[in-house]
């Protein structure tokens, strides 16, 4: 078994090997079906809104659908924001981030599908390309916003 000395020289090593910090940025188009959000909610909706009803644990809960490929209104938003929790921790916490765990929600969007994985892996593995691979998963939605009150 590797000591930890030997696992932190080889990440050195790993690092030494690029030539700039990886980085990646940009934007994409998504298909219409991927701009869609299903989030469950405790809040019942004061406008008309898609929204279903389910029962547990004698507790209601509201089934809510974003769709962001069309106008979203400030109380659907407003909605989202209330569904989720506030952030625990994170790089450049901000007191209005808030987060929903994945056990919550719902999308179509798929990095995968719309060929970010094969970017990031050209740019992050910069002449390792062929014997590693990126695995991306789904663990959180972060939303970022002001609750007024």
């Amino acid at each position: 078994m590797a000591s930890y000395m030997d696992a932190l020289l080889f990440l050195k090593d790993s690092v030494d090997v690029l030539d700039d910090t990886p980085c990646c940025t940009g934007t994409i188009p998504l298909a219409a079906n991927a701009a869609t959000i299903f989030y469950k909610s405790d809040q019942k909706a004061k406008y008309i809104f898609r929204s279903n009803c389910y029962y547990s644990s004698s507790h209601i809960h509201y089934t809510r659908l974003l769709d962001f490929a069309h106008p979203v209104s400030e109380a659907q938003l407003e909605d989202l924001l209330k569904a989720c929790q506030p952030a625990q921790s994170g790089f450049n916490q901000q007191p209005e981030a808030r987060t929903m765990d994945v056990r919550h929600f719902a999308t179509h969007l798929s990095p995968a599908d719309l060929g970010i994985v094969e970017i990031i892996h050209d740019i992050l593995l910069q002449g390792y390309s062929n014997r590693k691979s990126i695995r991306v998963e789904l663990c959180k939605l972060s939303v970022y916003g002001i609750i007024y009150s």
